[in-house]
């Protein structure tokens, strides 16, 4: 590890919610938040997690569906992705990664 720091969290904007992170690396201070998802009624439960190279992944329930990115070290995070099916209505995700990055 190259002792990057990635923290993320839901951030109220009037009547919507938005997953947002920033990145600490190991030689410097906080970058600005990137938002992860879309402005929402409901967005709970960010989960980050970083493998061993400072490649980040994301996830986090939005309206009931649990949506998850990935970030390269070093690079922009990806569009969000729906992980539960939208007809069901999901709860807060729990993220696990293992030393090389994969899910565990």
């Amino acid at each position: 590890p190259d002792g990057t720091a990635v923290a993320g969290w839901a951030l109220t904007r009037g009547d919507a919610v938005v997953a947002q992170s920033a990145t600490r690396p190991v030689t410097g201070g906080w970058t600005r938040p990137d938002d992860l998802s879309r402005p929402a009624a409901q967005v709970r439960g960010v989960r980050i997690g970083m493998d061993a190279g400072a490649n980040a992944f994301a996830a986090w329930s939005r309206a009931g569906v649990v949506q998850a990115a990935g970030r390269a070290a070093g690079q922009s995070w990806g569009a969000p992705r729906d992980l539960s099916d939208p007809a069901d209505t999901a709860g807060a995700p729990v993220l696990a990664l293992n030393r090389a990055g994969a899910g565990a």
